[in-house]
């Protein structure tokens, strides 16, 4: 039990090194930062964010543009070097990893729309966009989605020589009727259903930590983790908007690579755009909340 004595002593104590007695209870450490803020969505929200990344399109065309016709041309050369060096194994594989290293190829599309939208001029010197703050941050950024897409290649074809063994040409020697009926037989049906689970929690996983966490780590001065664990967090207050905007984004992606990719020329910068604007509805950085 405390004295009176002692109550004294500390308050004493307190009076010599100048520190009030009621500042312990709200002691703040240096340099701590509060979570950032995350608002709650609707649907409403991700179409009205799809609708502004239209329109950031139409504003920034040229530019932007230029970012989809990139991506088009790495996701073209990537078909043929597969296809040359009869890969056929990794085709589907590839394809989908798109997904996984897209918000990195975005920051471009993400400043486009943060000029706009502060009124400044959109010109080539987006390019250089990613070290608005530094690139530290965005390397290690990138090095988690790359190792992303590293794990899911392994796998993917880790799964395809357990059922099918070590043989790429194995699909391509066969017509599409005979590939159809492999599909539904037992080995087959196995390797559809595994390959797509996989494939889809890492899917989900990379979706969760980057969707809303790259554009604001280009947006703010802050570091990696903090953007990861902001993206998490908008993702687990707004599962279902943000699950059809994932679905959206996985089917306009789909889409496009079955057409050989050419659609990105358009689709992937009306994305990014609008990924720009789910994120500033979704998240309130600290020097504005």
């Amino acid at each position: 039990m405390t004295s009176a004595n002692d109550v004294n002593n500390i308050s004493e104590l307190d009076e010599i090194i100048g520190e009030p007695e009621d500042s312990r209870a709200g002691f703040v450490p240096q340099g701590y930062v509060p979570p950032t803020k995350v608002n709650q969505i609707s649907l409403d929200t991700v179409f009205s964010s799809l609708h502004a990344g239209i329109s950031d399109f139409k504003k920034g065309a040229f530019v932007s543009t230029f970012f989809g016709a990139a991506y088009f041309i790495m996701g073209l050369l990537l078909m043929v070097f597969l296809l040359v060096t009869e890969s056929y194994s990794l085709i589907f594989p590839f394809t989908a990893g798109f997904l996984l290293i897209g918000p990195i190829a975005a920051i471009g599309l993400y400043e486009i729309s943060r000029r706009i939208e502060t009124g400044e001029q959109v010109g080539w010197d987006v390019l250089g966009a990613f070290k608005r703050h530094g690139v530290t941050h965005v390397f290690l950024y990138g090095f988690v989605l790359a190792f992303m897409l590293i794990v899911w290649l392994v796998v993917a074809r880790v799964i395809y020589a357990l059922n099918f063994g070590y043989n790429p040409l194995y699909f391509a020697q066969m017509d599409l009727s005979s590939l159809i009926e492999e599909a539904f037989t037992a080995r087959g049906l196995v390797f559809l259903f595994v390959g797509n689970a996989f494939g889809a929690v890492l899917a989900g996983t990379v979706f969760s930590i980057s969707v809303v966490g790259v554009p604001y780590l280009h947006d703010k001065p802050v570091d990696f983790m903090t953007a990861i664990m902001t993206s998490v967090h908008a993702v687990a207050k707004n599962p279902w908007p943000m699950f059809v905007w994932g679905v959206m984004v996985a089917g306009i992606v789909a889409v496009s690579a079955l057409l050989f990719f050419f659609p990105l020329i358009i689709t992937l910068p009306i994305i990014g755009h609008a990924t720009w604007h789910l994120y500033r509805q979704t998240v309130v950085p600290n020097d504005e909340a």
